[in-house]
């Protein structure tokens, strides 16, 4: 853990397994951010039980707002564009990367049936465990790009 990220930790009362997300302060400034939390946002992790279900990639399940932009063996890199009232199934993500490029609007329906809304702002980036869950647009045009790792 960086100096940085334990002193925002000790100011914000959260700990290093809270989620976190970053607003860029501009292009030239790409480097500098403001650290936001989102407070357990903690969505099932996987289990064998999970694997067997065999749940659809999100590229298969919404193949109309996941485009992938690139792949090799090391990332995928996926683009997600949706508009309100947009709706994937259930889809499972590895561990990801999501950097919004519009402000993002959305529910999260986890794979145990549990509900987060999270309002994003434009230029905010966040890690993201693996996970299964579908995704809604509450409201406006959601412009997102997922890096997952492999």
């Amino acid at each position: 853990m960086t100096a940085a990220r334990a002193l925002a930790d000790r100011e914000s009362g959260t700990t290093s397994d809270d989620i976190e997300i970053h607003r860029a302060a501009g292009p030239a400034d790409i480097t500098q951010h403001e650290p936001h939390y989102v407070p357990d946002f903690a969505r099932p992790r996987f289990t064998s039980n999970d694997q067997e279900r065999k749940i659809a990639d999100a590229v298969a399940a919404a193949p109309d707002l996941y485009t992938v932009i690139e792949e090799n063996d090391r990332v995928r890199i996926l683009m997600y564009v949706g508009g309100t009232g947009s709706k994937s199934e259930m889809h499972e993500h590895p561990d990801l990367v999501a950097i919004a490029l519009t402000d993002a609007h959305v529910r999260f329906t986890l794979g145990n049936g549990e509900t987060r809304e999270l309002e994003i702002p434009a230029g905010a980036a966040m890690f993201d465990p693996a996970a299964w869950h579908s995704t809604e647009v509450l409201s406006g045009e959601s412009r997102v790009i997922l890096v997952e790792l492999k």
